[in-house]
């Protein structure tokens, strides 16, 4: 009896796998939340302590700027 159950839900989940012929079978979006970070002092970027998608808190260090020209 469980068997026969367990192929009723097979054959739906085969029917519904693609076709092969090369076009998406989904779309969508993706949405972000861009923000832009602007330094008290300008200067050549020596290190940058972050990577890409990293989440951060506030006040944490993000680079290490070149002040020897200003001086």
């Amino acid at each position: 009896m469980k068997l026969k159950y367990l192929f009723l839900l097979i054959i739906p989940a085969i029917a519904a796998c693609n076709t092969g012929d090369g076009e998406s079978d989904a779309y969508g979006n993706f949405e972000a939340v861009e923000t832009y970070v602007s330094p008290e002092m300008s200067g050549k970027v020596l290190r940058v302590y972050f990577d890409e998608g990293q989440l951060l808190e506030a006040g944490a260090l993000l680079a290490r700027i070149d002040t020897v020209p200003l001086v």
